[in-house]
């Protein structure tokens, strides 16, 4: 039987009143900060692998939930993340959240943010945003040159990326 050590989510829609739990299972999950059921992120991870909480983030423009996994041979922080499509955070915003991570880390979720040479067959406003802070910190996961892994669903790009420093 497969098992899955780490799940991440975006778009939970969880609240305060929120109660999820699964047997063998730690989740972590950020909200929306207006506390109403819409955006959000979620990490779920097996509890006998040894971690903690890191960071969470619930502003309008960013939700993210990050821990800190005792992996060998370094620890990784892993994080979830949402950001609402209304919204537009700066290049600053998310220059401080992966500084925030440093110096390894795996970020997965919906950003809604879309490039060309991400795969997507436009550019939004947020996709020239998120361009700059992600290439200073970070390096695509996938096969292909300046191109997160990217899965085309319902509701956008669910994309994947890691830390380039490696200290």
């Amino acid at each position: 039987m497969n098992k899955i050590d780490i799940a991440l989510i975006s778009e939970t829609h969880f609240t305060s009143r929120t109660v999820f739990r699964l047997p063998r299972y730690t989740v972590f999950y950020s909200i929306h900060p207006d506390n109403t059921a819409h955006g959000g992120a979620a990490v779920i991870i097996r509890s006998s692998l040894r971690h903690h909480e890191h960071l969470s983030l619930q502003t309008p423009e960013l939700q993210s939930i990050a821990f800190h996994l005792e992996a060998l041979p370094w620890p990784l922080t892993v994080s979830a993340v949402y950001c609402p499509p209304r919204h537009a955070p700066s290049s600053a915003i998310y220059s401080d959240f992966f500084r925030s991570l440093a110096p390894r880390f795996l970020v997965g979720g919906d950003w809604n943010a879309k490039r060309t040479t991400w795969g997507a067959r436009l550019i939004t406003p947020k996709g020239r945003t998120l361009l700059l802070p992600s290439a200073d910190a970070i390096v695509p996961t996938s096969a292909l040159a300046n191109r997160p892994i990217g899965r085309r669903t319902s509701t956008g790009y669910l994309t994947c990326w890691t830390s380039l420093y490696s200290s």
